[in-house]
């Protein structure tokens, strides 16, 4: 274990919003609410036509958690406002970020507001980054019922998780590395 060193694993939180980033919005918990996603500065909502469960698993996925229970249309949570981002949303279930799917192109629409897409995401398996050595960063879903763990490869000190979470490693000092 002469290689190795323990490390104390913070998640990156930037003040600013990234590109393509999802956020769930007039949900009763965190984990379900109508889609959202930001682009070019401002949040906009997605069109539920096509919308299905394979759509609703990556937005989950990416928001960390194991996948989606439920894909939601007509504005099951309400009625966004402002832009309409995405229509005819369709991904394959391999993508890491909705912004990874295809659809007819950002701001291409044929929707209103009373057609934004929402999920509800699977509460019991959330994924936690939780152990780090020199070389690996390990991705952790805890269930009621198992626990499973997927190592991924470090090729430098900040690695984007499968989950496109941005993950910041900092030694026992607190220093950046």
């Amino acid at each position: 274990m002469q290689n190795e060193a323990f490390f104390i694993l913070t998640v990156a939180a930037s003040p600013h919003n990234t590109e393509g980033e999802v956020r769930l919005v007039g949900g009763s918990t965190d984990s379900e609410g109508r889609v959202e996603v930001y682009h070019n500065g401002a949040w906009g909502t997605v069109c539920d036509d096509g919308w299905g469960i394979t759509d609703a698993n990556v937005v989950c996925r990416q928001l960390g958690y194991t996948g989606a229970t439920s894909a939601l249309s007509n504005a099951a949570f309400g009625q966004g406002s402002g832009p309409i981002h995405y229509d005819d949303v369709f991904c394959t279930g391999s993508e890491t970020r909705l912004a990874d799917c295809s659809h007819r192109g950002i701001g291409s629409h044929n929707c209103g507001h009373h057609e934004d897409a929402g999920v509800v995401c699977a509460t019991q398996g959330r994924l936690w980054l939780v152990c780090i050595t020199c070389t690996r960063i390990m991705c952790v879903s805890v269930s009621a019922a198992k626990m499973t763990a997927t190592n991924f490869p470090v090729s430098s000190y900040t690695r984007t998780c499968d989950l496109g979470s941005r993950v910041g490693i900092q030694d026992s000092h607190s220093k950046n590395l």
